[in-house]
């Protein structure tokens, strides 16, 4: 998938959570966006999106978990 320049979903979280731990600016922006946060089957919940949603949720706290 590399080669063809694909990406699967764990690429996408992983590459995610690098770009925004990375640049303050973007990880504001999307903190902006996304005030609340809502996670479905959070039981299946992997560490990498776990930081995705610590890094987006930090300062306001505002996540919900169904499981």
């Amino acid at each position: 998938m590399a080669t063809s320049g694909g990406i699967d979903f764990n690429d996408f979280i992983t590459k995610s959570v690098a770009l925004l731990q990375n640049n303050t600016d973007i990880l504001t922006k999307y903190r902006n966006i996304y005030k609340y946060i809502l996670v479905d089957e959070f039981q299946d919940t992997s560490a990498m999106q776990w930081e995705l949603l610590k890094l987006l949720t930090e300062h306001s706290g505002h996540i919900t978990a169904v499981g």
